[in-house]
C-alpha cells in the first residue's frame, strides 16, 4: 500500500504551528518518525538553542520502542550534541528502517546545535520526506549531505503549507530584518471589552511570546483602562523576560496613574510617544497588543495577526473599525478552549 505522505506531514506541520514564533530568530519546524507504518513520535522545534524538531523526534521515536537502564539515561538529556551523539553511538540500528517527516530541510550547518542532516546521514534512515527547502544559505544543503550518503528524500510534501509555515522566518530574514505582529482577542461575536478575554492555555502562549520581544507596543487608552502588567507571570520563573513597553499616546507618562500594574514591573523600560516608525525601525521583534483602532493604524506595518477567538458572546458586539482590512489565512489551529487564526495582511 502506497504511503500517503500528505497525512504524515499534514500532522507535522499541525505540530509546528502550535510552537510558532517561539523558536525566535529560528523558524517553526516538525518533524514525525515512522517506522513499519507505525507513528513513533511527533515533536517540533520548541526554543532557539533547544533541540531541532528532527533531533527531537528521534530521541522520542527511540524512547518509545526502548526502556531499559540505559535508555534512562538518554530520557534525561537536554543538551542537543549529548542527544545526537547518544543517539549516534547506541541507536545507529534501530533508524535504518524508519522514516521521517520534516517540513523544512534538515540543517546542513552545525552552531548552537548539530547537524541535523548529517544526524540522519549517519543514523542511515530509510527516506526523509522534506517539506520545503530551507531559504537560510548558512543551514541549508541538508539534501545534497543525505543524498551523497544513500539517503533517500523527497522534496516538495505540502509545499505551500510547509511555507506558509515558514512566512515569519522569511520576514525576519528578509531586508527588513524585523518582523511586527499584531496580537488581538476577541469573543465569538466581535466583542472585546469586559476583562479576560481568552483562556489561560492562550494566555500562557501570549506570556511566552512577550518573553522573547525586543519591545511590546500598547496603545494608550488600553494602557489607562485597564492598568495592565504586561509581564510574564504565567511563565515558571526561569522562563519570565519581562518585555520593554512603547505606549502609543500623546501623553506622557506623568499624564498615567501611577499604581498601573506595569509601572511595579523591575527590570524593563517602559516609553510613551507617537512615533511608531522608530520604534519599528529601532526593534528586531515586536508584538503589537490592541483592538481594532491600534490595528487600523499598523495594518500597513505589521507581518502578520494573531487572532485569538475565545467562544464566548458579549452584548457589546459593535463592530469598531472604520475601514475594511484584508488579510489571507495562513491557519487555523484550536488552542484548547480558544481558536487561534494566523492572518498575512494583503
Amino acid at each position: 500500500m502506497k504511503l500517503d505522505s500528505s497525512f504524515y506531514m499534514g500532522l507535522v506541520i499541525q505540530q509546528a504551528w502550535k510552537y510558532q514564533l517561539l523558536a525566535f530568530p529560528n523558524p517553526a519546524v516538525g518533524a514525525l518518525v515512522l517506522k513499519n507504518g507505525e507513528i513513533l513520535s511527533l515533536e517540533a522545534h520548541k526554543k532557539a538553542g533547544s533541540a531541532h524538531a528532527e533531533l527531537e523526534a528521534l530521541k522520542y521515536a527511540y524512547l518509545n520502542k526502548n526502556q531499559n537502564i540505559h535508555t534512562k539515561i538518554l530520557e534525561k538529556l537536554e543538551n542537543p550534541f549529548e542527544i545526537s551523539n547518544y543517539l549516534l553511538e547506541h541507536c545507529k540500528d534501530f533508524f535504518k528502517t524508519c522514516e521521517i517527516f520534516v517540513s523544512l530541510e534538515p540543517c546542513a550547518h552545525e552552531g548552537k546545535t548539530p547537524s541535523c542532516a548529517k544526524l540522519l546521514a549517519n543514523l542511515k534512515l530509510k527516506k526523509v520526506y522534506i517539506g520545503t527547502k530551507d531559504i537560510n544559505s548558512v543551514a541549508s544543503g541538508g539534501i545534497k549531505i543525505l543524498n551523497e550518503a544513500g539517503v533517500k528524500t523527497e522534496l516538495g510534501v505540502m509545499q505551500k503549507e510547509c511555507e506558509d509555515l515558514l512566512y515569519p522566518f522569511r520576514c525576519w530574514n528578509g531586508d527588513n530584518k524585523n518582523f511586527i505582529f499584531f496580537k488581538m482577542a476577541q469573543r465569538l461575536n466581535g466583542s472585546v471589552k469586559g476583562g479576560y478575554i481568552s483562556s489561560q492555555d492562550s494566555l500562557k502562549y501570549v506570556h511566552k511570546l512577550r518573553a522573547l520581544l525586543s519591545v511590546l507596543v500598547i496603545g494608550g487608552n488600553t494602557f489607562r483602562l485597564d492598568k495592565p502588567s504586561l509581564d510574564t507571570r504565567f511563565l515558571n520563573l526561569k522562563d519570565r523576560k519581562n518585555p520593554n513597553v512603547f505606549v502609543y499616546t500623546r501623553k506622557n507618562k506623568n499624564d498615567f496613574d501611577k499604581n498601573i500594574k506595569a509601572f511595579k514591573i523591575e527590570n524593563r523600560k517602559i516609553e510613551f510617544g507617537k512615533n511608531l516608525e522608530e520604534v519599528f525601525e529601532k526593534n528586531k521583534f515586536i508584538m503589537i497588543e490592541g483592538t481594532y483602532s491600534l490595528l487600523e493604524k499598523t495594518y500597513k506595518n505589521i507581518d502578520l495577526l494573531l487572532l485569538v477567538i475565545s467562544p464566548k458572546m458579549q452584548t457589546e458586539a459593535k463592530s469598531l473599525l472604520k475601514k475594511n482590512l484584508d488579510f489571507e489565512l495562513l491557519y487555523m489551529q484550536k488552542n484548547k478552549d480558544d481558536i487561534f487564526l494566523w492572518l498575512k495582511p494583503n
